[in-house]
């Protein structure tokens, strides 16, 4: 609890005892905020961003009526102007028809300014509870009247519930730390929000517009080619930046504070790094052998000088959770695929390393939502199984080459020499129904943990990443000229295989 008036100091003792024995307008009554919330949610009270009527039943949702309420109390603090104000300033006007159901001034206000909109029929619901993707949207259509809130795509592990109008908001919310997720990587967009949540990100928003206060960027691993011709690695930001300079042989994904790096002199001594580029995980700073990904916050690494055996590291601290026979590789959908390199046959483990389906496969795609997409010894059967190892489709994949499959979608390559001799390499994608989602015509593709596609169809187009039926997401900057690798599992670049498949 905090006393919140300017009484000289000889009364802030008697001020004291007074919030204790009741609820005056000079103190913020906390009672029923959750503890996690509390700190936020009364600065956010003291700031002024939250009427007096609404500082109650703190964990109940929050309807959409008074989310129009603290938006529009945001507008007003921010341009120290009444709503009527703002809205003449931009020669919009409140129409008072718009809703069948409410004549509420900030609601049709929030409508005026693009803010919100009815949920059909001319019918606005305005005691209906709100999901966090509309509290996403929301908040960044706000944002974007007072300024450019835009910001690169992050892929959350629930991405492919996200609405598709709500994730350019989801990307822009997290960004600039307004809503952030959960410690698994979820957006949650379905989930109800509630008044102390909506309380909290107001603040943000707040915090984020009067003083440019943002969530650390998200760092995107990134290649920029070397006057030799060689490629180091390095991390860009959102607007394709470079943050960690390309100096690397290899960087991972970045995973919340953590990257993982080698250096072009000992390219297989693995490290892991923070944002300002200092060794964590003393204890065992250097790993020797491949890196292959991370499953939550542990990355895996192979062949570490221990018996041949992939090892589980924790982070920051370096320690070993498992060892596991033979090679791991990425982790999706919960599930990660290993190898027998004396067989040559894959399975699947979860994140303990418990065997969830033997070794039997040859090829092994990534789960997704699932299914994932394995083929016999004789690459020359493909099945689309679940995680009982149960055939749901027999795939006729005959005379396509497999290189790399995430839920129900392979990449297939062709390769041929030109009129030079030189060996080109070219990619599309396919679903298990036969389906051609991409002709095979692309230099570079990758499948994203979520059944996105990451193009280049050569070295002098753009990125472009695409939804999973070839739909355009967005195109990245001209200046993302190097070899990009987001966050993914099915990777094939001509010359290049980037999450070392094993075919």
């Amino acid at each position: 609890m905090q006393v919140r008036s300017k009484m000289p100091y000889l009364f802030a003792c008697l001020g004291l005892i007074l919030i204790f024995a009741c609820n005056t307008s000079m103190a913020v009554n906390n009672d029923g905020i959750s503890s996690w919330a509390e700190n936020e949610v009364i600065r956010a009270i003291s700031s002024g961003l939250v009427p007096s009527d609404m500082q109650n039943n703190y964990k109940q949702n929050i309807s959409r009526c008074d989310f129009c309420r603290l938006v529009v109390v945001l507008l007003e603090k921010v341009y120290g102007k009444s709503v009527d104000e703002i809205l003449a300033e931009r020669g919009l006007e409140i129409d008072e028809s718009a809703f069948l159901d409410t004549r509420d001034k900030d609601i049709l206000a929030a409508n005026a300014l693009g803010i919100v909109n009815g949920v059909g029929n001319n019918l606005f619901n305005p005691d209906g509870d709100i999901t966090r993707a509309q509290a996403a949207t929301m908040l960044m259509r706000t944002a974007n009247i007072i300024g450019d809130y835009s910001a690169f795509p992050y892929v959350y592990d629930d991405a492919v519930k996200i609405p598709d109008w709500a994730r350019e908001s989801v990307y822009s919310a997290r960004a600039f730390g307004i809503m952030i997720g959960t410690d698994m990587n979820e957006f949650l967009p379905e989930k109800t929000f509630t008044r102390e949540e909506a309380y909290i990100t107001v603040l943000r928003l707040f915090d984020v517009i009067e003083n440019g206060t943002s969530f650390p960027p998200f760092l995107y691993p990134m290649s920029a080619i070397q006057e030799n011709g060689t490629y180091l690695w390095g991390y860009v930001d959102g607007k394709g930046n470079f943050v960690i300079e390309p100096k690397y042989a290899y960087a991972s994904e970045w995973n919340g504070e953590y990257g993982i790096v080698s250096k072009p002199e000992d390219p297989l001594a693995y490290f892991v790094i923070n944002r300002k580029e200092e060794h964590v995980a003393k204890d065992n700073d250097y790993y020797e052998g491949y890196f292959y990904g991370y499953g939550g916050d542990r990355p895996y690494f192979a062949g570490n000088l221990l018996c041949f055996r992939d090892s589980w590291l924790s982070l920051p601290d370096g320690k070993i959770l498992a060892l596991l026979k033979f090679y791991i590789s990425y982790m999706s959908d919960g599930l990660i695929e290993v190898y027998d390199g004396y067989d040559h046959l894959s399975g699947y483990c979860d994140r303990n390393g418990r065997m969830v389906i033997p070794y039997l496969y040859r090829f092994a795609g990534f789960f997704y939502n699932g299914v994932a997409i394995v083929g016999k010894a004789d690459l020359e059967t493909f099945m689309l199984i679940n995680k009982r190892n149960e055939i749901l489709r027999i795939i006729d994949y005959k005379g396509k080459i497999p290189a790399g499959a995430i839920g129900d979608m392979m990449i297939t390559r062709e390769g041929w020499l030109d009129g030079n001799y030189n060996y080109i390499e070219k990619y599309g994608v396919l679903k298990a129904d036969g389906t051609k989602i991409l002709p095979i015509e692309y230099s570079y593709i990758r499948l994203t943990d979520f059944k996105q596609i990451l193009v280049r169809k050569d070295n002098d187009s753009p990125y472009r990443l695409l939804d999973e039926n070839g739909k355009l997401l967005y195109e990245f900057p001209d200046n993302f000229d190097g070899i990009l690798n987001m966050t993914g599992s099915a990777t094939m670049s001509s010359g290049l295989m980037i999450s070392l498949l094993r075919l």
